[in-house]
């Protein structure tokens, strides 16, 4: 477990976010998962999806980036009733 120092004269629970124990606390929190937009080699938009910094799945290539942020829009609409498919 990581544990942050705080300056003495700094007190745990001022964390407006003008202190500097908020800054440090806000680039050491990870959030657990996140969809990414990013431009492969061929220079199209793709979209992954990652948990705990794992990529759990990358889309398709988009020509525009309003595409791709349309994929995360139907992924997370329609995503969490999806049916399971085994194919094994």
């Amino acid at each position: 477990m990581y544990l942050m120092r705080r300056p003495p004269s700094q007190p745990l629970d001022d964390l407006s976010e003008n202190t500097q124990v908020y800054r440090s606390l806000k680039r050491r929190i990870a959030v657990a998962h996140k969809f990414e937009i990013y431009k492969d080699k061929k220079g199209e938009f793709r979209v992954r999806f990652k948990y705990n910094s794992e990529i759990m799945f990358s889309t398709e290539g988009y020509s525009s980036k309003s595409s791709a942020q349309n994929a995360i829009k139907s992924i997370q609409k329609n995503g969490p009733d999806a049916p399971v498919e085994d194919n094994s």
